[in-house]
């Protein structure tokens, strides 16, 4: 009945195809730090080397720093002493006509508690008609730390 429906008003058809190529294109989930419980002002980021997306952690480390957070990359182990929290990611991109990112998670630690975490993932693949999977790291990202970061601003510290 459905089917009938559609092709016997092809106009309805045609938004529903737009709406099934615009919808959920793109998929954001944060599980925001409490900031009651957890006042972060400096975190220290462990180096991923399989991370091939060039400006990722330079996209992390902005966001941290303009929500007073002090950051620190480090490449081999992290020190324990002067990290109570600690940052870990992953990214991947994928290719069509261009490397674009489709993949971002990122966890928040304070020692071995999960303290916070959010993903972003392109969804549709190479095939997508989403324009905005060409879009830059920070265009995507920028959002994804917003929430996360939410109640973190350079008044409260």
């Amino acid at each position: 009945m459905l089917i009938y429906n559609l092709l016997k008003r092809p106009l309805n058809f045609i938004y529903l195809l737009i709406l099934v190529f615009i919808n959920a294109c793109t998929v954001v989930d944060v599980q925001k730090i409490d900031v009651d419980t957890h006042q972060v002002s400096n975190i220290c980021i462990k180096h991923n080397p399989r991370v091939k997306v060039r400006d990722f952690v330079d996209v992390i480390t902005s966001c941290l720093n303009d929500h007073g957070i002090i950051s620190q990359v480090y490449k081999d182990n992290i020190d324990d002493k002067q990290c109570v929290y600690t940052l870990t990611y992953t990214a991947r991109r994928s290719w069509d006509m261009v490397p674009y990112l489709t993949l971002a998670k990122i966890y928040i630690h304070k020692k071995d508690e999960l303290v916070a975490q959010a993903s972003y993932r392109h969804r549709g693949g190479s095939f997508s008609w989403a324009f905005n999977k060409w879009a830059g790291t920070e265009s995507k990202m920028k959002p994804v730390m917003e929430e996360l970061l939410i109640d973190y601003n350079k008044a409260t510290w």
